[in-house]
């Protein structure tokens, strides 16, 4: 009897199952912080993760009123401004990435703008408050700028700054002069400033409104010193400052890939040459 042998190959199917990938969330900033001035609330927070591009603050009222306003990091702190005094406000804050990613947003704080005070039984202060400070940031500098106080006798002006809305520690006199530049700051570091003024008899006004800025590095722009051009064996170098136009017809440029029918350049920046 003939035993025959068979023998199958079974192909061994190997099932995987994706499984989504966890999305990570962005972290909520912490330690918002909320302190009124005269319809201006001023908002400081600590940063939450190195991905964020922009915070989120969500501004509410009692009546519902809401509206968001943008951030850019790194700054921690932002100025409100334009809102109703003896109004009770709101805010939550949240982070947001470059690829549209939102963190939850923070607990709210809140804080009630109010005028500022003349002074008790109605009496106008002896120095005015300084009015319209503007803060412009720039590369580890500041520029502050404001109103001109109408007293007479008026002595000068003092800037306050600190890194705390609640420290202004550094100070500076200003005389005859409504615009000052406070440089030598640390950039991506969020600065508090105010202004006090004084008149000639050493009467000093109350504080104005804080206003915050965070110093940015420029970037540097790269410099061209030299182009060098090279076809069939023979190059030809232009050096900064030399003005030159060329046209190439069916030639292929260094690591251009496509063809050009013509093509037209021009370098023009001093005249010193070599």
């Amino acid at each position: 009897m003939t035993t025959k042998l068979f023998s199958w190959t079974v192909p061994l199917l190997l099932l995987l199952t994706a499984c989504p990938a966890t999305e990570l969330k962005l972290d909520t900033p912490t330690g918002l912080n909320a302190t009124a001035g005269d319809e201006q609330v001023v908002l400081v927070w600590q940063a939450s993760d190195p991905k964020i591009i922009n915070y989120v603050l969500k501004i509410e009222t009692a009546d519902n009123v809401a509206d968001e306003v943008v951030v850019p990091a790194p700054a921690t702190a932002t100025t409100i401004k334009q809102l109703s005094n003896e109004t009770i406000y709101s805010f939550r804050i949240a982070a947001a990435s470059n690829d549209k990613k939102r963190s939850d947003f923070s607990q709210a704080v809140t804080a009630t703008p109010k005028a500022v005070s003349t002074g008790g039984g109605g009496e106008q202060p002896k120095v005015t408050t300084p009015t319209g400070l503007v803060v412009s940031a720039g590369d580890a500098s500041v520029t502050l700028s404001w109103n001109e106080n109408p007293e007479t006798d008026l002595k000068g002006y003092t800037v306050l700054w600190g890194t705390e809305s609640t420290n202004l520690s550094q100070t500076k006199d200003v005389t005859a002069a409504t615009r000052m530049v406070v440089d030598g700051l640390s950039n991506n570091t969020t600065y508090f400033f105010s202004l006090e003024a004084e008149n000639n008899k050493g009467e000093r006004s109350e504080r104005s409104n804080i206003e915050v800025a965070t110093p940015l590095a420029v970037p540097v722009q790269p410099v061209v010193e030299s182009i060098e051009i090279e076809n069939n064996g023979s190059s030809l170098q232009v050096r900064q400052g030399t003005s030159f136009a060329m046209i190439v017809k069916g030639q292929r440029l260094g690591k251009v890939s496509a063809m050009l029918d013509t093509l037209t350049a021009t370098v023009a920046t001093n005249t010193d040459t070599e």
